[in-house]
């Protein structure tokens, strides 16, 4: 996977667009949603952990999409095969075991604000898991993602 830290900046405009596209390749690779290149960058950060045994960082991002974009964004979640209205954050729920069976990624939630990506606990995302939202009020998307 690739990371790049960065802060929007307008003169460098060469490198927002290479950002930009490891963003929504990075959304997309998680939760199959689509997005344009045309929203604002709020937050993008890595953090390394000081002393870990394998290079052990935590990714924010943060992105404000454009009310054009906001049809699309909901259309997306709302007839995603991995769209659930069972939100439930339990791991141990039995329900977890039927979810696996359908997808190694997990599914698409309600959230108080909008939606919510509830990744699967298994093999594929225990070494990277992320939590990942999208809040329909004020636009914007925000990803946290661990690598252990």
């Amino acid at each position: 996977m690739v990371l790049i830290s960065c802060k929007e900046s307008k003169s460098n405009s060469k490198s927002n667009e290479s950002t930009k596209t490891n963003i929504v390749e990075l959304i997309k690779t998680k939760t199959d949603l689509e997005l344009s290149e045309n929203f604002e960058i709020i937050k993008d950060t890595v953090e390394h952990t000081e002393e870990a045994f394998d290079s052990d960082y935590s990714y924010e991002l943060t992105i404000e999409y454009k009310e054009s974009d906001s049809k699309n964004i909901k259309e997306q979640i709302l007839n995603s095969k991995f769209f659930d209205t069972i939100n439930s954050t339990n791991y141990a729920d039995p329900i977890w075991e039927i979810i696996d069976s359908k997808t190694n990624k997990g599914i698409w939630t309600y959230d108080k604000n909008g939606f919510e990506f509830l990744h699967c606990d298994n093999k594929k995302n225990r070494p990277e898991p992320f939590y990942l939202t999208v809040d329909t009020i004020t636009k914007r998307i925000e990803l946290i993602l661990i690598h252990l």
